[in-house]
């Protein structure tokens, strides 16, 4: 199956979700959009490519047909059913409006996925941005069932607008 053919199967089923699930859904993350994703690659054997994928993005669209958040990576790698490589990792979350706004971003060199896990990982270093903070770190791990990013080395983290007036 193409990539293409994959991201419209992809998108279809979020297409189906209910609205509160969509929600729920957009609320898990960064790595809970990637667990998702691999998802649909572990679920269906049709679906894993055997060779590596270069320069992909993937978006996912709300009911309302705006964009969500998309994927996009210089390589990503199925390594088995359940490990998949993601280089230059970028997910951007976008304001599901008109105005595509992009409301955050998590960028990492490497990172490892495992859907039937509900995890990801990787020695690498991590950014994540947002609204009115930056995080950032070496070492990282993100487990989907506790809604935990562990940075474990270099942790940097900057707030801003009102939110740091309060901490000061």
């Amino acid at each position: 199956m193409l990539i293409r053919d994959w991201c419209a199967v992809a998108n279809e089923k979020m297409k189906n979700l209910s609205k509160q699930s969509l929600k729920k859904f957009s609320q898990g993350g960064f790595v809970g959009c990637c667990l998702y994703i691999a998802g649909f690659a572990a679920a269906d054997a049709q679906i894993l490519p055997n060779a590596p994928l270069y320069d992909f993005r993937m978006p996912i669209f709300g009911q309302n047909g705006y964009i969500l958040w998309d994927l996009l990576g210089s390589q990503g790698s199925f390594l088995g059913p359940d490990r998949i490589e993601i280089k230059n990792l970028t997910l951007r979350f976008f304001s599901g409006t008109s105005a595509r706004t992009v409301t955050g971003a998590v960028k990492s060199p490497n990172a490892f996925i495992f859907p039937n896990e509900r995890r990801a990982s990787s020695g690498s270093s991590l950014h994540v941005t947002g609204h009115n903070f930056e995080i950032s770190g070496d070492k990282w791990d993100w487990i989907g069932d506790d809604q935990t990013l562990l940075i474990k080395e270099n942790v940097r983290m900057k707030i801003f607008g009102r939110m740091a007036k309060v901490l000061r």
